[in-house]
């Protein structure tokens, strides 16, 4: 199995306040293995907790070989107070907007991909932009919402409060 994780490979502990901003292009012409991507974690365990994250994504892949993809995480692990916004085309065979096993506040964009997420709450781009979505989401110290930030989409504090945080650029991973 080909897996990427874009955080953790096996995370059985806990993923907290953090994001994942990419543009992924993909092709595996070898039948021999699955792949699985995700871009939080994979391979979680059932007591793994990824909370306040999220993806946003551009993925597109010219293969059409069965593929596994979730936007926050692929397997087991409570998912709480995060979304997945995926555009682009993938040819998955399972498609999650937001994986996991208990799902708790989490969204995903509904125009992402063609597949369906069997997991998390659908909603358009729009109501993805607008705070009424996030009910039980601390706004006040975790997360804000601006149309002038993060394209419209909610947002994690720390990183726009002002400090100088390191501008991680462009990387490429080829395996």
């Amino acid at each position: 199995t080909l897996t990427f994780g874009g955080f953790a490979y096996e995370n059985a502990g806990k993923i907290s306040e953090c994001y994942s901003n990419f543009n992924m292009e993909y092709s595996f012409y070898n039948k021999t293995y699955d792949k699985k991507f995700s871009g939080i974690a994979i391979n979680t365990d059932e007591n793994a907790v990824i909370e306040n994250c999220y993806v946003i994504a551009n993925v597109e892949t010219s293969t059409s070989e069965y593929t596994n993809f979730g936007g926050i995480t692929l397997d087991l692990g409570n998912v709480k107070n995060c979304y997945s916004v995926i555009n682009g085309s993938v040819n998955a065979g399972d498609y999650y907007g937001v994986g996991g096993k208990n799902i708790e506040n989490s969204y995903y964009m509904s125009t992402s991909l063609s597949q369906d997420s069997t997991y998390g709450v659908s909603a358009s781009e729009t109501a993805m932009k607008m705070r009424a979505l996030y009910a039980n989401w601390d706004f006040e110290n975790v997360w804000g919402i601006d149309s002038s930030i993060n394209d419209g989409f909610p947002y994690l504090r720390r990183f726009y409060d002002g400090s100088d945080l390191p501008n991680v650029s462009d990387y490429t991973i080829n395996s």
